[in-house]
């Protein structure tokens, strides 16, 4: 059971609990859905960088499906503020491609809809 734990203690191994942030092994999968469709789930091969999401993902996978939609209708895109997803090449195409994008605060999975799905 965790509790409090003594005073000048934090850095007691009992006390000290690990985690991956970044750098850990795994599958990246990039997902999208919203309240009338979802799109199919896409395998990310290697480290995902700006311009592998900008090619990848946003021009083959979020930009046809937001021409299905008229402009005045386009769904509100939403991502994690993950750092190739910030990507100057990214924030270009979005802005060139009239993609409305969903402020996010960064480093919130407890908000995020798919993170952990």
């Amino acid at each position: 059971m965790l509790g409090w734990r003594e005073r000048n203690t934090a850095l007691n191994s009992n006390n000290v609990h690990g985690t991956t942030a970044y750098g850990g092994s795994g599958v990246t999968v990039w997902g999208c859905f919203s309240n009338d469709c979802k799109l199919p789930l896409q395998v990310i091969d290697g480290t995902l960088n700006g311009q592998k999401y900008r090619d990848d993902i946003l021009d083959s996978h979020v930009l046809p499906h937001f021409e299905n939609h008229a402009l005045a209708d386009r769904p509100v895109f939403q991502d994690d503020n993950a750092r190739p997803h910030r990507a100057r090449i990214v924030r270009d195409f979005i802005e060139a491609e009239s993609i409305e994008t969903f402020t996010w605060p960064s480093m919130s999975p407890d908000m995020n809809l798919i993170e952990h799905v």
